[in-house]
């Protein structure tokens, strides 16, 4: 009797723990959610100005920034702005900072069975959103992106971060790598991005890019943001 009971139990219970869905996806889900909710972002930021020093291959400028309270940016004096090279630096600095949640709506995300994990975390596959990629989160923060599409594919991989009082963090060394369809490696970069406290944001001090391509290209890019200033509302 108490055998046939306890196959019944087991029988009854079974539908239910397949309708259930595994602590593995909603670990992955979890893990990328957290760690959004812990970058520094500037929504709700009132904009600031700075003093712009811009250098690229040992020619410097000098001149003005002024960022708008949804991250427009106005640049006086600096020639080299339009550079495609300073418009990454300045989008990685300033574009980046605005939370995009249109981007993470109806996001799906699984650990990769396949991956065994690296010292980054184990690798993510994303779907859903406005473009599929791959990410690695570690004791909350993101560590690697990897996104692809037909022509090739890029990684940016954090290698240290910038944190401010509240604990929330930026990336502050980062590596940059492209590869072709082929999976050839074609460009690469090291980043090093400082941040200082203004009154309750996190604003750039500076950012120092070296980068390299597969055909002998080198550049050495550094923007520098003095003396900058929160705009008052």
């Amino acid at each position: 009797m108490i055998r046939r009971t306890f196959c019944l139990l087991v029988l009854l219970a079974a539908p239910l723990a397949a309708a259930e869905p595994t602590s593995t996806e909603i670990s992955a889900v979890q893990l990328l959610a957290d760690a959004r909710d812990q970058r520094i972002v500037w929504n709700g930021i009132p904009g600031f100005t700075a003093e712009l020093v811009v250098s690229l291959d040992g020619k410097t400028e000098t001149g003005t920034i002024d960022v708008s309270s949804d991250g427009e940016m106005k640049i006086s004096g600096v020639s080299l702005a339009e550079d495609k090279t300073i418009g990454r630096a300045l989008d990685s600095l300033i574009a980046h900072r605005f939370r995009d949640e249109a981007n993470e709506a109806g996001e799906e995300a699984y650990f990769d069975p396949k991956d065994p994990g690296t010292a980054l975390g184990k690798l993510i596959e994303k779907s859903g959103g406005l473009m599929e990629s791959q990410s690695r989160v570690k004791d909350g923060v993101i560590h690697e992106v990897i996104r692809r599409s037909k022509t090739g594919s890029f990684t940016i991989t954090v290698v240290n971060v910038y944190r401010n009082p509240e604990g929330k963090y930026l990336p502050q060394v980062f590596t940059i790598s492209n590869w072709d369809a082929d999976g050839n490696l074609t460009a690469s970069a090291t980043v090093e991005n400082v941040w200082k406290r203004v009154g309750d944001w996190d604003l750039p001090v500076s950012h120092t890019a070296i980068r390299t391509s597969d055909k002998g290209e080198r550049k050495v890019v550094r923007v520098e943001f003095n003396h900058p200033q929160l705009k008052t509302k």
